[in-house]
């Protein structure tokens, strides 16, 4: 099987403080509170689990380095 590595790009996310109903590409998901809102590159928003976040999204500047810090 082929090997594929995804492409860095920047995204903007915010940590989710209540649950919320969000507008996917996939249709209407429900949000949690301690998920990560992701907006991805063409505007596309998704939630995402703490735990997964982490392990695939590092810190991009400082005021991001300090809400991964903190929000642990």
């Amino acid at each position: 099987m082929a090997k594929f590595r995804r492409k860095p790009a920047l995204v903007d996310a915010v940590r989710i403080q209540k649950e919320m109903l969000i507008e996917t590409l996939n249709g209407i998901v429900k949000a949690k509170p301690g998920e990560w809102l992701i907006t991805g590159v063409r505007g596309e928003q998704y939630p995402c689990d703490d735990e997964i976040f982490r392990e695939t999204y590092e810190p991009a500047d400082d005021a991001a380095e300090k809400i991964f810090r903190e929000q642990s």
